[in-house]
């Protein structure tokens, strides 16, 4: 398997994390495993798209779609050889791009003519016709022409996200509603909207991903210790928000360890 990731051009740095390319070339009929990590994406398959998992049962992603802010696991299956560019977004930057309810698509995916139309029919048939490197170069492109103004202060929303992961997601909402000048409600209600997730479910994720960091870290400390430096206030807290995030006990998870998710864990 083939996994590299990219910085993108200096006029979306603002919006974009990083974006990446995974191909596999073999079959691997193996249901793999993608853990919440509090940012969205574009995916372009541009090899067999994959079957995302939903009640057991596959179903045929779309060839370029957006998938919306997760708060549980998503489950994938290859189908036959893989080939995906994907677009991963800072949690404040895709709605600059789409100006849609960002919590309408959570825990789910859309075709992006949905979003953007006609202009998305003509980026998909560009992107079948040409090599990955012109194809990564002509996404951001689309993207840039996508560019709106954002009617809540973007770098507020991005001051707030970064105490957020700074702190592993152990803030008080009521602490965060202050810093944007907010009400606990409207705070919640803008927050929701614009980065698909209510505020509380977002720090669980942030707190999450801060174990998977600290368990890179500190390889040799006890699971139940690394829990407690991450704001975890009892073992049962921290069993319960990591069974909701990957479907499986710690024990489950790191006694078989999931390549693709891993690669997805917050950096």
């Amino acid at each position: 398997m083939f996994y590299n990731e990219y910085k993108p051009i200096v006029s979306l740095e603002s919006y974009i994390k990083c974006i990446w390319v995974l191909e596999n070339p073999l079959h691997d009929e193996t249901v793999n495993v993608v853990f919440p990590d509090g940012c969205m994406e574009l995916i372009f398959h541009y090899g067999v798209p994959f079957n995302r998992i939903h009640n057991n049962i596959p179903q045929l992603q779309e060839k370029c779609i957006l998938v919306g802010q997760l708060s549980r696991p998503l489950r994938l299956q290859a189908n036959g050889n893989a080939g995906v560019i994907g677009v991963r977004f800072h949690p404040w930057g895709l709605y600059p791009l789409v100006n849609i309810p960002l919590h309408g698509i959570l825990n789910s995916e859309i075709a992006i003519k949905q979003v953007w139309g006609k202009a998305a029919v003509e980026l998909e048939d560009k992107i079948a016709q040409i090599n990955r490197d012109d194809a990564i170069d002509e996404i951001q492109q689309f993207l840039v022409r996508q560019m709106q103004v954002v009617p809540y202060h973007s770098e507020k929303l991005k001051a707030v996200i970064m105490l957020l992961k700074k702190e592993h997601g152990n803030v008080r909402v009521d602490e965060l509603a202050n810093m944007s000048n907010l009400s606990v409600r409207q705070f919640t209600r803008n927050f929701t909207h614009l980065v698909g997730l209510s505020p509380k479910v977002f720090s669980g994720i942030l707190r999450f991903q801060a174990f998977f960091g600290q368990c890179e870290k500190q390889p040799d400390v006890h699971l139940g210790e690394l829990a407690l430096q991450c704001g975890y206030y009892d073992q049962a807290h921290f069993i319960r928000e990591f069974k909701q995030y990957t479907g499986m006990s710690p024990s489950a998870y790191f006694k078989n360890e999931q390549q693709l998710a891993t690669l997805f864990l917050l950096k």
